[in-house]
């Protein structure tokens, strides 16, 4: 015989799900890092000074707008810091505007 758990639905418990939030300001440094990272290998880190303020604008903004997921954060930042770069050098200056996601 073979014996069935008694299954009533989804697992829910905290334990299961608690590796997946990070406090926010967890949240944010490591997505900050993890783009830092990427566009400093590819050459694409530019200013510093600039670069940490596109990281982190763009980072803040689309937390506000309930983003969670720490790939994702950096992923869309560092694409946003390396076109920010990029037309940095070509003059597009208002690339920089955080707003423009």
């Amino acid at each position: 015989m073979y014996h069935v758990a008694n299954v009533t639905g989804t697992d829910t418990s905290t334990a299961r799900y608690s590796r997946m939030y990070e406090p926010l300001p967890i949240l944010v440094e490591n997505s900050i890092q993890i783009a830092w990272d990427y566009l400093e290998r590819t050459g694409e880190l530019g200013n510093p000074e600039i670069a940490s303020q596109v990281l982190l604008d763009t980072i803040v903004i689309m937390i506000r707008h309930g983003e969670r997921r720490k790939l994702l954060l950096s992923n869309r930042t560092s694409l946003r810091a390396g076109f920010v770069r990029r037309g940095a050098r070509k003059g597009f200056a208002e690339l920089a505007d955080p707003r423009r996601l």
